[in-house]
């Protein structure tokens, strides 16, 4: 067994902390929690960790947790070091200058063993900022548009060594391993199809390997551990077929020993999930199709070599040793966990981590760590330490989990596996804990949320509302329907004929306000609670008062919202009352200037034709006079009718006073009008208009409108449910009132107008 205990590092809400692994699994105390931490990283050898705070980036010693160096640099977003860990670089926010010829610089790079800023550059976008660097850190290379620049590390000073071109590049990756390779990937454009150069580091001139091919918007290209093959893994955005939501992906091998490149045999249009290398870099796993999906395994040809069982899952990862190999699915699948032995390739585990969305092997290659992170879930965050035979070893539940991962450490510090190592003992659960279930209650949604007491209390009123209205309607069923006349009917309560009467009996009482209200029910429980409960002690009694006094206190407000609304009511009758009294007179008033106008029309008309009238002509005139007079007795008599009333007897006067003037025109007399001038005649026919009939229409559908909103008020305040429709109604009470107020004062405006005009 190896002395060195692998050690975990996470970030929560609380700060950066630290945890020992396997065989110790538990919290480290000895490591302070730091505070206010935005991001961590260790080193690819393991030796640092580095940390980003408010005050800047701070270097600590992995294993002591000694400060080695502190960057005092604000609003750093992310942070990268060098394979061995001698640079580090830091990418900040970048700020725009008000001097267009200044652009300032938000990319450093340090040198940790002694702080000191070697190169600084422009980087305004946070994608692809990162440095690449070779493993032995001669060079490192920097992506610009169109270009990658290469840097010696050793002549930071004299600037950029060597360019590769290529135009509408938008990815390079830099190969590990003794002698480096540079992939460049162009995307497709304008219907010429994507393509792969690899290029041996130095010599960007003539490509290695060149692959073209469609379908291909972005890349992730992984290289083994050697450095000597390549995985590019293409995505586009949109699926042609309509088979997948997530848009089209491709797999194709390049091996830069062999100058070999193909595709990777998937079954077409089938997702990929996941792809991973061996460590031996001789094999890789790739898990694709639908659910459940394929996991298959191909050898350094690309050439397929076995099958695993079909299942659902999307993780697959090597342990560090090879050995063993785990085959999960998680993010919306379930979280089960498959182990296999490389060897025989069987399954020697199984697991499941519900929830969970980061899986990592321990450096010892015997165990899994999962975790639950935010954002992916604010609950139920924390991490969990397995071991490949399914068992689990530690669990620990923290709150606002952002980032976890265990400290790099080589694999040959730990032995190989000759043999598989039988199950250790697991992890002992509280029964308990496991057995309490957490009580599930009704949902209700938001709007509706209330304290639980306020809740039942609202129930329990209404089932004793429902339980009151259908004693009443039982009542008046058996007055209206006797049982000796209506057995049938009776015997029966789902028959329609006695739901169609129950219906009938609750809209009677609705209109005549029988269904008892919210405080008649309370008042009524109330009383029938305290015949019951004498017997209960003081406890009971001291209960039924606060009902009560609750009681009386709501029947106060209704008596209140009673007497609000019927003051409310008896003003607006006051008001039509005075509006329509006003526009009685203002008629009766028309009625009398056109009675005066027609007889000094007959006057004239008797003075200037008397040699030429006839018994004929005369009669038909004392008719009309007769006829006349009655009128206005009844018009007189009928001065407080409606306004449809007075506008039908103007029009019969009217009629009459034609056929006055025919009957003038047929004896030889000379036409005149009815009322003897034309400024006479204009009146009686705006009077005939009534302008103001459409105004005294609005003002009726207004007030009809305000009576509806009353009841409404009135149904709310005996506890009645109230429908969407009426809450909207009763929401627009104050415009209907306010437009109420102007169509009245409208009216008002032009009775005085009408009186002014007849008075000149």
């Amino acid at each position: 067994m190896s002395s060195i205990i692998p050690q975990i590092a996470y970030r929560s809400s609380e700060g950066l902390s630290a945890a020992l692994g396997p065989p110790v699994n538990q919290l480290y105390n000895l490591f302070k929690t730091v505070p206010n931490v935005k991001l961590y990283q260790y080193t690819s050898d393991g030796r640092f960790l580095g940390y980003v705070s408010q005050e800047g980036v701070t270097i600590i010693d992995a294993v002591s947790y000694e400060p080695i160096r502190e960057f005092k640099k604000t609003n750093v977003l992310d942070i990268n070091f060098s394979p061995k860990g001698k640079f580090l670089a830091l990418y900040t926010k970048f700020v725009k200058s008000q001097d267009p010829d200044i652009q300032p610089h938000n990319m450093f790079i340090y040198e940790v063993s002694t702080g000191e800023l070697k190169i600084t550059f422009v980087q305004k976008s946070q994608n692809n900022w990162k440095v690449q660097w070779t493993d032995d850190e001669s060079v490192c290379a920097r992506l610009v548009p169109g270009e990658v620049h290469f840097y010696d590390t050793r002549k930071f000073d004299l600037g950029i060594r060597s360019k590769l071109k290529l135009p509408q590049m938008t990815a390079f990756s830099m190969s590990p391993g003794r002698t480096p390779s540079v992939a460049a990937f162009v995307p497709e454009k304008n219907g010429v199809p994507a393509s792969i150069r690899i290029f041996s580091l130095g010599n960007f001139e003539v490509p290695i390997l060149i692959k073209t091919f469609f379908k291909a918007d972005s890349v992730e290209m992984l290289w083994n551990k050697l450095g000597v093959s390549l995985l590019v893994w293409t995505h586009t955005e949109v699926d042609a077929s309509g088979l997948s939501y997530y848009g089209e992906a491709s797999l194709y091998y390049f091996s830069i020993a062999g100058k070999f490149e193909c595709r990777v045999p998937i079954e077409p249009g089938a997702p990929i999930h996941d792809v991973s290398w061996s460590p031996n870099s001789k094999e890789f796993i790739v898990i694709h199709g639908l659910m459940p999906s394929s996991a298959t395994l191909y050898d350094w040809r690309a050439i397929p070599i076995y099958d695993f069982p079909k299942n659902h899952r999307n993780f697959v990862r090597y342990s560090p040793h090879s050995r063993i190999i785990c085959i999960a699915g998680f993010g919306n699948l379930a979280g089960e966990m498959d182990f296999f032995d490389r060897l025989t390739c069987q399954k020697v585990g199984h697991a499941q981590a519900s929830n969970s969305s980061f899986c990592d092997w321990c450096p010892d290659g015997r165990h899994v760590i999962t975790a639950t992170l935010t954002p992916r879930l604010r609950v139920d965050n924390g991490f969990k330490i397995w071991h490949y035979s399914g068992v689990k070893l530690f669990e620990c539940e923290i709150k606002e989990l952002y980032q976890i991962s265990w400290r790099p450490i080589q694999p040959d510090n730990f032995p190989p596996h000759n043999t598989l190592s039988p199950p250790p003992k697991g992890l002992v659960e509280d029964k308990s804990k496991s057995s309490e279930k957490k009580p599930v209650g009704v949902y209700r949604p938001p709007g509706a949320r209330a304290s639980a007491s306020n809740l039942s209390l609202r129930e329990t009123s209404m089932n004793n509302l429902t339980m009151t209205s259908n004693d009443s309607i039982s009542k008046e069923d058996n007055l209206l329907h006797p049982s000796s006349l209506n057995n049938n009917i009776n015997s029966n309560p789902n028959n329609p004929k006695r739901a169609n009467i129950r219906k009938q009996l609750s809209k009677r009482q609705m209109n005549q306000g029988n269904i008892p209200n919210m405080t008649q029910v309370n008042n009524t429980n109330a009383a029938n609670g305290n015949n019951s409960n004498n017997s209960n002690g003081n406890n009971n009694k001291n209960q039924n008062k606060g009902q009560k006094n609750q009681n009386q206190k709501q029947a106060q407000n209704q008596q209140n919202q009673k007497q609000a609304q019927s003051q409310q009511n008896q003003k607006q009758a006051q008001n039509q009352k005075q509006a329509q009294g006003q526009q009685n007179q203002k008629q009766a008033q028309n009625q009398q200037n056109n009675q005066t106008a027609q007889k000094n029309q007959n006057q004239s008309n008797s003075g200037s034709n008397s040699p030429q009238q006839t018994p004929n002509n005369t009669n038909k005139k004392n008719r009309n006079k007769n006829k006349n007079k009655g009128q206005n007795q009844q018009n007189g008599q009928n001065q407080n009718s409606n306004s449809n009333q007075t506008s039908g007897q103007q029009q019969r006067k009217q009629k009459k006073s034609k056929s006055n003037i025919d009957l003038q025109n047929k004896n030889g007399s000379k036409p005149s009008s009815p009322t003897g001038s034309p400024n006479q005649s204009n009146s009686s026919n705006n009077s005939n208009k009534n302008p103001n009939h459409e105004n005294q229409k609005k003002i009726k559908t207004l007030q009809r409108k305000l009576r509806e909103i009353g009841e409404i008020k009135n149904k709310h305040a005996a506890g009645q449910k109230l429908e969407h429709t009426q809450i909207i109604k009763m929401e627009k009470e104050s415009e209907i009132a306010k437009e109420l107020e102007a169509c009245l004062a409208k009216q008002n405006q032009n009775q005085n107008h009408n009186q002014n005009q007849n008075q000149n």
